[in-house]
């Protein structure tokens, strides 16, 4: 996941799939061979944290990777698990884009 200043292009890498997978293959022994994807990322509404889930064989219930994780907005802090939502802070952003400026809705689908 890079974290992108769109004005001047600059890039962060703010974690790899190496570092997912290397977190995750305790737990998951399959995920050393499984093509991963991340997936819902979502900002907290104070811009300090990131949610998403790291997802692998989505279509095999016996395989399957869905996992949630979260981590400060510079890519330190990497957990996972549901019991580190109250890491998150106040709330995750919904009905729109978080930024850490605040929350900015969607277009309007034309």
């Amino acid at each position: 996941m890079f974290r992108i200043e769109v004005d001047s292009g600059r890039k962060e890498l703010l974690v790899s799939f190496r570092q997912l997978r290397d977190m995750l293959v305790e737990r998951h022994p399959q995920i050393t061979e499984t093509p991963l994807f991340i997936n819902h990322t979502l900002w907290n509404r104070d811009g300090d944290r990131i949610f998403f889930f790291v997802r692998g064989n989505f279509n095999d219930r016996h395989r399957r990777v869905n996992v949630p994780v979260t981590m400060r907005s510079d890519g330190s802090g990497l957990a996972h698990g549901l019991h580190r939502l109250p890491a998150l802070g106040r709330r995750l952003g919904q009905n729109g884009l978080v930024r850490p400026e605040g929350v900015h809705p969607w277009p309007a689908a034309h």
